[in-house]
């Protein structure tokens, strides 16, 4: 497996910051592992930005009278 960075930014300010050129979103991650592992992805990223902790992406809240779920929310 070749060398990458791997970034866990602490907002999605700092998460759309890290989104430089070969730069990829991952929110688990467990997936893109094996691929990376078994070198069939056509492009190797540079860098892993992690969603996984982001705390503006989980939890559910209402908000001006609607119910919103977090896209990293877990049920």
């Amino acid at each position: 497996m070749k060398n990458f960075d791997y970034v866990r930014p602490g907002s999605c300010v700092e998460a759309a910051k890290e989104l430089t050129e070969g730069a990829v979103y991952i929110a688990g991650g467990s997936d893109l592992l094996g691929t990376l592992k078994q070198e069939i992805l056509p492009k190797y990223p540079k860098k892993l930005v992690s969603l996984r902790k982001l705390p503006d992406m989980k939890g559910i809240r209402l908000e001006d009278g609607a119910l919103k779920i977090g896209a990293m929310t877990t049920l």
